[in-house]
């Protein structure tokens, strides 16, 4: 099944800590018309870098949410958000450029998190916490060098 052009529903749910955990990691019935909706970000996203992406992670049972120690609250457990890189480019560089394109993207959230990039389809309540980086000692606000 294919969530979007270029996102299948194997790649947002695949997921190597589930495998070896032996979690199962399909999304709920009701939970797809979020993957949808991230996977039309992600396709906007794609379209605008002008190159393919990978999902490193994208949905995630709160039982693999659990396991990586990731809060309950997670966007990821919604199915409303995704992790990815870019083959061939640097985290930073890619964060750097979409950074100014999440209003045009719409993009809700946006973390560089160094070795990947958080995007989610919920806007934060405080507009501090849009643009994120993730920094050894918690967030910094927009995409910084991490410290």
């Amino acid at each position: 099944m294919t969530l979007s052009e270029h996102f299948s529903y194997a790649e947002f749910t695949r997921s190597d800590t589930a495998l070896r955990l032996g979690l199962t990691n399909d999304l709920p019935c009701e939970l797809l018309h979020n993957a949808k909706a991230t996977a039309a970000m992600l396709e906007r996203i794609r379209e605008f870098l002008g190159c393919p992406m990978a999902i490193t992670s994208g949905y995630r049972c709160l039982e693999l949410n659990q396991a990586i120690k990731s809060k309950d609250t997670s966007d990821h457990v919604q199915a409303l958000a995704a992790d990815f890189v870019v083959p061939g480019r640097e985290v930073f560089d890619v964060a750097q450029m979409l950074a100014p394109m999440v209003k045009k993207l719409f993009i809700g959230q946006l973390l560089y998190e160094f070795s990947w990039i958080h995007v989610g389809v919920p806007v934060p309540e405080n507009p501090n916490n849009r643009i994120l980086t993730v920094q050894p000692w918690g967030y910094s606000i927009g995409v910084t060098n991490v410290s």
